[in-house]
């Protein structure tokens, strides 16, 4: 094997096994009809799979991270939850619909029972329709209007004008 063969196997997982595949056995396996119909080659199959639990891995980090955060009912991370809705546009494009569904949603509903905090529970309500518009009509219905609707009866006035633009 070339240095090419070894940076592809550290690329690819460093496995032995994968090392003593040399990438001219890999490409020279490939049809000449599979370049023709376009049919994903081999080591493209391979990147996309490493790329696939990798990002899988990063989800599972990330959801960690945000389960902690959420959960923490110490008074010094408020800034941290408020700080995590300032970015949700960026979390539910990385989770996608089903990792906003599992994760993100449940847990920022989470923070309407901060009784403490208003700016929080206002701040969930400014960013709701962002991961209302992730999440479906469906879902909205079901989960975050009956929330909208009891913020209405919030003590804080200011919580009571952000449930109402989030309609």
């Amino acid at each position: 094997g070339s240095v090419f063969d070894d940076d592809v196997a550290k690329l690819l997982g460093g496995a032995e096994e994968k090392k003593a595949i040399g990438v001219k056995d890999i490409l020279s396996s490939q049809s000449s009809a599979d370049v023709q119909t376009n049919k994903p080659s081999l080591v493209s199959t391979l990147i996309m799979e490493q790329y696939e639990n990798e990002l899988s891995a990063l989800r599972e980090t990330i959801a960690r991270w945000v389960v902690h955060i959420t959960t923490d009912s110490s008074d010094h991370v408020s800034p941290l939850k408020r700080a995590l809705l300032q970015s949700i546009a960026g979390l539910c494009e990385f989770f996608g619909h089903e990792g906003v569904m599992a994760c993100i949603l449940p847990q920022v509903l989470a923070f309407l029972n901060d009784r403490k905090d208003w700016q929080l529970r206002s701040g969930l309500y400014q960013n709701l329709p962002i991961i209302c518009s992730v999440v479906g009509r469906e879902a909205t219905e079901q989960f975050v209007v009956p929330c909208v609707e009891t913020a209405l009866l919030d003590e804080e006035n200011l919580v009571i004008a952000s449930a109402l633009t989030c309609l």
